[in-house]
């Protein structure tokens, strides 16, 4: 019960009190962002008819309006601009990368993170894990649940920074205390084996539990047999509190 008392001083410290957007994250969460952003880009627009979508977002982002510069790159990224075909590959992801940075330099949570998939995936520019993580960790700072997990992945791997299994599952804990599915796994995980938290099979149960129930499956299957029929009783117990814990959170 000590650890359940960590886990939820550790859920009321990183409560989100707004909209967190994931790009992949989980129940309704991808996106919410982006719906804010459309509402102020919007907002600035004139009423000139005649203006372009595209014209309107570039005017924007060029008066550094940071949420029309994410929408610019996100344009560029898509080859939603002008010329079509005729702008060359490199030319979008350079355009792309510019206003997405841009963006993220004044804090905008969303390009952060999508700066994170460009320098992690290598799209456009030289893969680069270590700026991977530095965009990822920024996002994932303000709360947002994808990046939360990938900044727990990087650690877990030893990818752009030193491998630490702790701070792994640090980063695990605060994505799944927003009901992130991965999250949960990996969590569940590391308690199963014993990796950056001591091995504890309740715990691991749970959290497998959890993931079940929110998103489906059947991974407890893999500790349940070994669990007694005291430490199942009380592992499902735990199971009920997490997730309860989670639910809230995701109504907040």
């Amino acid at each position: 019960m000590h650890w359940f008392l960590l886990v939820a001083v550790i859920i009321a410290i990183n409560l989100i009190g707004s909209c967190v957007s994931g790009n992949g994250g989980i129940f309704g969460l991808v996106g919410c962002g982006e719906e804010k952003e459309n509402q102020s880009a919007n907002s600035n627009v004139s009423d000139n008819s005649s203006e372009s979508e595209f014209a309107r977002t570039k005017r924007l982002a060029e008066g550094g309006d940071k949420i029309a510069q994410y929408k610019l790159g996100k344009m560029y990224g898509h080859r939603d601009v002008p010329g079509g075909s005729e702008v060359s590959p490199r030319t979008y992801y350079y355009e792309a990368v510019k206003w997405y940075t841009k963006s993220a330099k004044q804090e905008y949570v969303d390009a952060q993170y999508r700066l994170g998939e460009i320098y992690a995936n290598g799209t456009g520019v030289p893969e680069d894990d270590q700026a991977a993580v530095y965009w990822y960790t920024k996002a994932a700072d303000q709360g947002h649940l994808e990046a939360q997990f990938r900044v727990g992945m990087k650690y877990d791997r030893g990818e752009g920074v030193a491998q630490d299994f702790k701070e792994a599952v640090k980063w695990f804990t605060k994505a799944a205390d927003q009901g992130h599915l991965d999250a949960l796994k990996s969590l569940a995980f590391a308690f199963q084996i014993g990796r950056g938290v001591p091995k504890d099979l309740v715990k691991a149960y749970a959290f497998y539990s959890v993931k079940d129930t929110l998103h489906g499956g059947s991974d407890t299957w893999s500790v349940r047999l070994k669990l007694t029929d005291e430490q199942l009783i009380e592992a499902q117990s735990l199971a009920t509190k997490v997730h309860t814990l989670i639910m809230e959170n995701i109504r907040d």
